[in-house]
């Protein structure tokens, strides 16, 4: 109890009741104890004007449900759930519809889908993340959901992502870790993202097919990495202009088919996708780099590489090239349009089965192992 003393009073410094709106909240304020959380369900807010966090303190965190939250419709600030060990569910916030800033829910372990509370919430102003909650399996309960900025979550128990099915534009997804995560069904209406879109280090993930409504933008950055059973990026049909593509690390990725309609980029990193055989999939990139770039084409340490297959209509190129350390890469004359149409300033090929110069592969002779005197 004189904890809770302790805890109001300091509200009570720095969190004032407005006089003339008894049931607004101005100021942050922190709860970690059921007691607390009681004491301060009983004055019946219905917005606060700071930030809301629900957090452990000192091991001494008790609440298992939000019940006592069921009048509260808005949070000007950050709502915050973190680190709550015995937190099961979210049932109390059902009537919140608004949160100004963000959405924080992490660490809370006994915490399971489908986030079941949630389901006034329509509106996040800046962003949402869901990380360190490896027993929630679905979102499912974000029913009203339907605009936010930022979008992350982060190792999650997740097998999809049904509950982020009303977003249609974001300023950047990153999606790391979710082990179960086997899809991304739920992302079919999202059409772009303004920034960047991360998928990463999600071990499970077979198919991109959800996203067949998706157009990117030319300034966004994609990276696709640490998938283990991707076979080809199929669903990714509707990008024609990125920023950065960064590909690596994806086991069994064996075509890049689903990129068909790719015409420009400004970098382009293939590294360390063992099951690649060929760039096949790249054929409608024309553009590759901007003017006075540094890096533009990385292409390192994919094992069964054996072709530059797939680069052959790029007319247009700045940059400097890295290939390096692929060790079936025996077939470079599919770079001759790329060093001929703007070429490199600096050109790097070695550690490769067949390493050639840049004459070898602007005359067709020696640009594939074992075949010299080569007109195309």
């Amino acid at each position: 109890m004189k904890r809770l003393v302790i805890l109001l009073l300091a509200c009570s410094m720095s969190c004032n009741d407005n006089s003339e709106n008894s049931d607004i909240l101005e100021g942050d304020i922190t709860i970690s104890t059921k007691e607390e959380l009681i004491a301060f369900g009983r004055k019946g807010y219905t917005r606060i004007t700071g930030s809301l966090t629900i957090m452990e303190m000192l091991g001494e965190s008790d609440i298992m449900g939000l019940e006592e939250l069921k009048d509260l419709k808005r949070v000007d600030g950050d709502l915050r759930i973190l680190e709550n060990p015995v937190l099961n569910n979210l049932n109390g916030l059902q009537n919140l519809t608004e949160i100004g800033r963000s959405l924080v829910i992490r660490g809370n372990y006994e915490l399971i889908g489908p986030l079941d509370g949630l389901e006034s919430l329509r509106m996040i102003g800046e962003s949402m993340i869901i990380e360190d909650q490896e027993q929630l399996d679905s979102i499912e309960g974000l029913v009203s959901f339907n605009s936010v900025k930022d979008v992350q979550i982060t190792n999650t128990g997740l097998y999809y992502l049904n509950g982020l099915d009303r977003l249609v534009s974001l300023n950047s997804l990153v999606l790391d870790r979710n082990n179960a995560l086997q899809s991304l069904e739920g992302l079919e209406n999202l059409e772009s993202i303004d920034e960047f879109f991360v998928i990463k280090d999600n071990v499970s993930v077979q198919t991109l097919s959800a996203l067949s409504n998706f157009r990117g933008s030319p300034k966004m950055d994609l990276e696709i990495s640490g998938t283990l059973v991707l076979l080809d990026l199929s669903g990714l049909e509707g990008l024609t202009s990125l920023k950065r593509l960064i590909l690596a690390n994806n086991d069994d990725l064996d075509l890049l088919t689903g990129l068909d309609n790719l015409r420009e980029a400004e970098f382009l990193s293939v590294s360390n996708n063992r099951g690649l055989n060929k760039m096949i999939g790249l054929e409608g990139l024309v553009k590759l780099g901007v003017e006075e770039t540094g890096q533009t084409l990385v292409i390192d340490n994919n094992e069964f590489l054996e072709s530059m297959e797939g680069l052959q209509n790029v007319a247009e190129f700045y940059g400097n090239i890295l290939i390096t350390n692929n060790d079936f890469l025996t077939d470079f004359c599919d770079l001759k349009s790329i060093l001929e149409n703007g070429g490199s300033n600096a050109i790097t090929i070695s550690g490769n089965e067949h390493n050639p110069d840049e004459e070898a592969i602007l005359s067709n002779n020696g640009c594939r192992q074992g075949v010299f005197n080569e007109r195309k």
